[in-house]
């Protein structure tokens, strides 16, 4: 009784937050001055608690993070520059902290991941079935012949709610795959996956879309025995079947898909090619200050808009690192990423290395077809990451 009581008090607390975070306090926005209270604490608590040698890939995450100060034109958006090291901070300083806590014996990172996604899932319900509304907009139906917006629910924008989603729905094939549970916990948490798939589906970002498919199918499909594989045929085909029947039904999903729309054939996202054309474009024919220190977030995405009429990124996370951070933050960025990917692969016979290299899938699909960073994904993401310090001794579920 007391856990249930516990679960909605950190669960009613967790959906106000993320409810409120786009209103504004004294002209600054509620998301900004929450994660940076947060952050301030976890940054003392590491300083704090670090006393071991700090891990190569977390080392240059920290670097990436700073770079982002000294750009062509990160005095002219002073605020924007903090911004965007806020954000490239989340995914070493939130992997360094979980390291920490890793050695906590009253802390379970994992079950802290699967909580998470419980109510990141459970969140979305009172949006599905119409009881409110939520204060952001998905995307916009009108520009497919429809009224109304697409599912965001608590998030700020469709593609963080699909990048969240997609993390989410992995988590749970994994608890589900992984750990021996009864009949009641198994249906609760195919009910959560059919939830959060029809919130996906009903964001219309084919980001999630493409995240999930992948991650999924790491996580089912490689180092499975034959008789597992059986196992899979009748679920996968339901799955299918019930997609087919979705995708005929819904002449909006169908465009997304597809990429057509009401003005024309060609696609809202096909774009991403001249995109990624004009901003190394942008980034080449500058001087050599923006070669080797970048443009800088805003200033890159001015150039954008001159462009193609639209002021947006690359849409390709790696460009937009080149672009903005120029040639010393994409060399650092790589250092970052190679020493991510060399963390993971020598912990390749850890319990939870299935569950954590199919999250980073997930995160390299997102880096090659949007690149935005996203709070509650990359929270996500660094745990799962963190998770690969368990000690194989201690008891992994």
């Amino acid at each position: 009784m007391f856990n249930i009581l516990k679960h909605f008090i950190f669960f009613t607390l967790f959906f106000i937050l993320f409810f409120i975070e786009t209103k504004y306090i004294g002209g600054v926005r509620i998301a900004i001055l929450w994660k940076v209270v947060l952050l301030g604490i976890i940054i003392v608590y590491i300083v704090l608690n670090s006393k071991e040698k700090i891990k190569s890939f977390i080392v240059f995450g920290y670097l990436y993070s700073f770079k982002n100060i000294i750009s062509y034109s990160s005095l002219d958006y002073i605020i924007s520059t903090v911004a965007e090291v806020l954000k490239s901070l989340y995914i070493p300083l939130f992997a360094h902290f979980f390291i920490l806590l890793n050695k906590l014996k009253n802390f379970d990172v994992y079950k802290f991941l699967l909580v998470l996604s419980i109510y990141i899932i459970i969140s979305c319900v009172p949006f599905l079935v119409g009881i409110i509304e939520s204060p952001n907009e998905g995307y916009d139906m009108s520009r497919f012949g429809l009224k109304g917006f697409g599912f965001v629910g608590i998030f700020e924008n469709a593609h963080y709610a699909s990048n969240t989603l997609a993390f989410c729905i992995t988590i749970l094939i994994y608890q589900i795959q992984t750990v021996k549970l009864s009949s009641i916990l198994k249906v609760f948490y195919i009910l959560l996956i059919i939830v959060a798939l029809i919130a996906l589906v009903k964001t219309y970002a084919r980001l999630g879309y493409a995240m999930l498919f992948v991650s999924a199918c790491y996580l089912l499909l490689a180092n499975k025995s034959f008789k597992f594989y059986l196992k899979l045929i009748i679920p996968v085909s339901i799955l299918i079947v019930s997609f087919i029947v979705v995708y005929n039904q819904s002449k909006l999903l169908q465009m997304r898909i597809s990429g057509e729309n009401k003005y024309s054939k060609a696609s809202l996202g096909s774009g991403r090619g001249d995109f990624a054309i004009h901003a190394l474009d942008n980034w080449y024919s500058e001087d050599l200050d923006t070669f080797f220190v970048g443009m800088g977030k805003e200033y890159a995405m001015d150039q954008m808009e001159k462009d193609v009429g639209l002021r947006i990124y690359a849409h390709n996370g790696f460009i937009d690192v080149l672009q903005i951070n120029g040639v010393i933050g994409a060399a650092i960025f790589l250092l970052f990423f190679i020493y991510l990917i060399k963390y993971i692969k020598i912990n390749k016979h850890h319990p939870y290395y299935q569950l954590s290299f199919s999250i980073f899938l997930g995160y390299v699909i997102s880096m090659l077809v949007q690149g935005e960073r996203f709070f509650l994904s990359d929270l996500i993401l660094a745990a799962s990451i963190a998770l690969l310090s368990i000690e194989t001794k201690k008891k992994v579920k």
